[in-house]
This record gives structure tokens, sequence and C-alpha cells, in this order.
């Protein structure tokens, strides 16, 4: 692989000396034929694109510490690629990315979502976008380091083609069935009647939920 295919994913950068890799199971080879750094051309998140997946680069710091030359991404309609894992330097942020989680010793339910914690108050706003099913896929950890977002309250989920995930004045759109899925949201909780549809064309739109 040409030292000038690497200099159109990544900057003068410095690397580190890890004490043994072998605990790494290897991946694919980055072709340059497939692989590049993109924007989604609706959310704006920054992509690694490779063998039609995408992988969502969470942040700045991601950015700053794998080196990707972010000058030379451009804007692309994601939709026919993969949804693939996060990339990110906070295993947290990978572990529990739309999840379900309580702090052992608190009650509070949390959704994790754009790496933030947002509490669930009450029972009645749980079953109003999450299945059944879902209280027991509850995770219980010790330490919660992502930083509190706004509170999940009167959430419900609206559309008709892309469903919504609406809280906080906010409508977030669901990427696909997949990520409905992963989240636990109920297909049966989702409201399409003149009233929510009419009240979906008010709302800001907030980040899409991969």
């Amino acid at each position: 692989m040409s030292t000038a295919f690497w200099h159109t994913w990544f900057y003068d950068m410095s690397f580190e000396t890890l004490p043994d890799i072998s605990m790494f199971s290897k991946g694919r080879i980055l072709d340059v034929a497939d692989s590049r750094i993109a924007y989604d051309q609706v959310t704006g998140k920054p992509f690694l694109l490779s063998f039609g997946v995408k992988h969502w680069i969470s942040d700045q710091n991601v950015i700053n510490r794998c080196g990707f030359a972010m000058g030379k991404a451009v804007k692309e309609n994601l939709d026919s690629f993969e949804m693939g894992k996060l990339i990110t330097l906070d295993a947290n942020k990978q572990l529990y990315q739309c999840q379900l989680v309580v702090q052992t010793g608190s009650g509070t339910v949390f959704f994790v979502h754009e790496n933030e914690l947002h509490g669930i108050p009450n029972p009645a706003t749980f079953n109003s976008v999450f299945t059944q099913a879902s209280w027991g896929k509850i995770k219980y950890v010790d330490v919660l380091s992502l930083p509190r977002g706004n509170l999940f309250h009167a959430a419900s989920l609206i559309g008709t083609g892309t469903v919504y995930l609406v809280y906080g004045g906010t409508k977030y759109p669901i990427e696909s069935r997949a990520a409905f899925d992963g989240c636990g949201f109920d297909w049966g909780k989702v409201k399409s009647d003149a009233a929510s549809l009419a009240l979906l064309k008010t709302l800001k739109q907030g980040p899409m939920i991969l």
C-alpha cells in the first residue's frame, strides 16, 4: 500500500507503542478504491466509509487521535451504506450507545442517546416508546461516565415513512428498522394521526439515531 494513499486519509501524526497487539483481531485491509472519510449530507456527521459500511466518528478527540484528514471529506448521501460500529475513544460510549442503563444503587433508568444520559422520569414515559421486553434489557453498571442530557420527558414516536423519536421539543429521525429495534422502541407506539404529524412539522430536528 503506497504512502500516498495514507496521506489521503491521515495527516502527520505521532504513533504510540502498544505493549502487545496480539490481543486485537485482524479486520479487513482498507482499500483506497473503497475507503474514505465523508460527511452525511442529512445529519452532517463524519463517517469512515469502508466496504459498504459507515462508521460514525464520534467527536473531535477521535479525529485528533486517529489523525483523520477531515479537510478531504465531502458531503455525501450515505443512505445506501450499512451502519457499522461507532469509532470512539470512550469504551462506555461504544458499549452503551442507544441502550437503557441504571447505575448500581440508583433507581433512575437512563436512555443513552448522542453519548449523553437522558433520565426517564417514570414508567409511563418508558412505556410510551419502549417495548415491555425492554424492561428486561436494562443494563446495570457501576459507573456511568457519560454527561447528563435533557430529561426524557413526554417522549413519543411519530411518523409514517421516517419515524422520529420526539422529546424535549426536538425530533430525532431513526435511521432504519434495525436502529429502531436495536433501541428497543415499540412499533405499536408509533403515532401517525394528523395532529401528531402536524406537531412533527413544528419541531426542530436533532441528529439521526443510528
